[in-house]
């Protein structure tokens, strides 16, 4: 991951998993109040949606786990500056600086600056 994401893009893919996050958890909210805390009679599903509404909540929580764990392992690589290949190989980091400093002193980048706001505006 840490190769495929350059350190221009970094800010918008930290979003993007933070959106999707959000996304995930709304979604098994409102699906577990529906399937769990609806007792009324307007509530009631037949078996196809009953089905339907456990294969939303499965997909649901494999894609709130798999983001959650993205964003760990970002925000890991960014306050310790190695990267996932380095972590895996055990290899130690031979600079001072953190990822986090090269980001900032390359692209002008910090995590207060996570906006949605585009490049030059």
């Amino acid at each position: 991951m840490n190769n495929c994401v350059g350190a221009g893009n970094l800010k918008f893919f930290i979003l993007f998993l933070i959106y999707t996050w959000m996304v995930s958890l709304y979604t098994l909210t409102l699906l577990g109040y529906n399937y769990f805390l609806c007792a009324t009679e307007s509530c009631a599903f037949n078996i196809v949606l009953t089905q339907l509404t456990r294969v939303m909540t499965c997909m649901s929580v494999v894609f709130f786990l798999f983001t959650s764990s993205m964003l760990m392992n970002v925000i890991y690589g960014i306050m310790t500056g190695i990267g996932t290949i380095d972590r895996m190989k055990k290899k130690s980091h031979s600079s001072s600086r953190t990822y986090l400093e090269w980001v900032q002193s390359g692209s002008g980048c910090s995590l207060s600056t996570l906006s949605s706001r585009t490049p030059g505006s």
